[in-house]
C-alpha cells in the first residue's frame, strides 16, 4: 500500500518490478517468521540440553 501511495503517477513503476518487490517482502516476512521459530526452539531446547550434560 505504501508503494502505491508514494508512487508518482507520471512515472509509474513497471508491473514486473513491483511484483518482484512484493515477492521479496513476502520472502523476508517468511524468513523472519522462520527465525522466530528457530529462536523459540533453541530456547525450549536449552534447559533440556543443560540437564543432559555428562558428569565425568
Amino acid at each position: 500500500m505504501t508503494q502505491l501511495q508514494n508512487q508518482d503517477p507520471t512515472q509509474p513503476q513497471a508491473d514486473g518490478e513491483f511484483l518482484a518487490q512484493l515477492a521479496q517482502f513476502s520472502q523476508l516476512e517468511q524468513l523472519q517468521q522462520l527465525n522466530d521459530k528457530i529462536d523459540a526452539l533453541a530456547t525450549a531446547l536449552t534447559p533440556a540440553a543443560a540437564g543432559t550434560t555428562s558428569k565425568a
